[in-house]
C-alpha cells in the first residue's frame, strides 16, 4: 500500500470515528424535572373605618319627626316628638319615658382581602353611657349595628367585597337616648361606644 493510500485510509477512518462520536452525543440528551410546593399565608386582615367623634345637634322640628345633623357629615335620623317647636319641647314629648331611638347612618365601614368573605361587626358600651352638662344628663343604651338588609343586633355578620374603599360595606349604629334626666340645653359630653370588626 502506498503512502498516499495509507494517509487517505487513516483520514477516512478518523472522519468515520468523528461522525460516530457526534451522532452518539446528539442522541444522549438528559432531562431533569423538579417540583416546588408553594404555600401562601394570608393575614387575618380587615379595615374598619369609623368616626373618632360624632357631634349630634338636635334641631327643633316644625312638625312630624325631628331631625338630627352632625358636624362630621353623618346622615342621622331621629324620631322625635310631634308638632313641637323647640328642642326642649321635643325632648319632653317622647311618650313620657324620655327615651328616643337614634340611627347614625353610615357610621362605620369594613373591607378586607377577600372579595367574597364575611366579617363580624359588633358594638358595645365603652364606659360612656352617660353624657353630662353639669347636673343635666343624657343616657345612652340599646346599642346595635345594622347594614343593608342585615337586621340590627349587638353583633352582625356583614359581607366583604375586597380592599377597595369604594366597595366597603357600610353600616349604621342604632342607640337609645334617655332624656329623663336632661334639665338644660347645650352640649352634653362623655358618651362612648366601641365597634369591633373580626374576620371569619
Amino acid at each position: 500500500m502506498t503512502l498516499n493510500k495509507k494517509i487517505r485510509s487513516i483520514a477516512l477512518g478518523a472522519a468515520l470515528l468523528g461522525a460516530t462520536c457526534f451522532s452518539s452525543s446528539a442522541h444522549a440528551a438528559t432531562t431533569q424535572t423538579g417540583t416546588t410546593n408553594v404555600t401562601v399565608i394570608t393575614p387575618a386582615f380587615v379595615v374598619l373605618s369609623y368616626y373618632d367623634t360624632i357631634n349630634l345637634t338636635l334641631s327643633a322640628p316644625t312638625s312630624g319627626d325631628g331631625k338630627v345633623s352632625t358636624a362630621q357629615g353623618v346622615s342621622v335620623s331621629w324620631n322625635g316628638g310631634q308638632d313641637t317647636q323647640t328642642v326642649d319641647a321635643g325632648i319632653a314629648a317622647t311618650g313620657g319615658t324620655g327615651v328616643t331611638a337614634v340611627t347614625l347612618q353610615n357610621a362605620w365601614a369594613v373591607r378586607g382581602l377577600s372579595p367574597s368573605g364575611t366579617v363580624t361587626v359588633a358594638i358595645a358600651s365603652a364606659s360612656g353611657d352617660t353624657l353630662t352638662n353639669g347636673t343635666s344628663t343624657i343616657g345612652m343604651s340599646g346599642y346595635t349595628v345594622s347594614s343593608g338588609a342585615v337586621a340590627a343586633a349587638a353583633s352582625i355578620t356583614a359581607p366583604l367585597a375586597g380592599l377597595s374603599a369604594a366597595n366597603s360595606t357600610k353600616g349604621n349604629v342604632n342607640l337609645n337616648l334617655n332624656f329623663s334626666g336632661t334639665t338644660k340645653s347645650g352640649a352634653h359630653t362623655g358618651g362612648k361606644f366601641q365597634i369591633t370588626a373580626t374576620t371569619i
